[in-house]
């Protein structure tokens, strides 16, 4: 894994920022050391943005899975649809966790949407299978991670007053990929 990241090599990962932004969070240095990813003045969903693009594809593979399986636990396992709690088993006990299930879960959480509509529980299941989704193909690419966390954190945050659970997750997030990686100190 790389250590020192130069602004063109964040330039050409196609971060939302300008490039005035960019020159701001590089204080000046040459290069952004990966140590303090942790503490630059970016919200944590840019922080995951970031980590998932640079990461080697075995810890991000490893990280999004944490991510998604925590989605599945909270947001699958006790759903009011049979079929999609059947799959959330499989997904957790590692017997299933394949893209074409994950996606036939999410078609039985939408088919039963309309009964559940004002259920903000259910719109939950609904994202959190589709996190499971990203999940399976996430070894193809960095977007799909990263679609992978952001349902995820979507899951966490389906309604207004739900935000701050979203902010939460994406917390969460960094914490599980600094367990990942042994970070300690920040």
């Amino acid at each position: 894994m790389k250590k020192y990241y130069t602004m063109q090599q964040i330039a050409d990962l196609h971060p939302c920022y300008p490039q005035k932004k960019l020159v701001e969070l590089f204080d000046g240095k040459p290069k952004l050391h990966f140590d303090t990813i942790w503490t630059i003045d970016i919200p944590d969903a840019d922080k995951v943005w970031l980590l998932i693009r640079i990461l080697p594809k075995q810890i991000k593979l490893q990280w999004v899975n944490v991510i998604v399986d925590r989605a599945v636990t909270n947001y699958c396992f006790n759903s009011k649809v049979e079929k999609v709690r059947t799959w959330a088993k499989s997904w957790l006990d590692g017997s299933d966790r394949s893209r074409e299930s994950a996606l036939a879960a999410l078609a039985a959480a939408d088919a039963a949407d309309a009964a559940f509509a004002a259920d903000a529980a259910f719109s939950t299941t609904f994202v959190a299978t589709y996190a499971a989704a990203f999940a399976a193909d996430a070894d193809a690419d960095a977007d799909a991670a990263a679609d992978a966390a952001d349902a995820a954190a979507d899951a966490a945050a389906t309604d207004a007053a739900a935000y701050a659970a979203g902010e939460q997750e994406r917390s969460q997030q960094l914490e599980d990929i600094k367990l990942i990686l042994g970070v300690t100190k920040c």
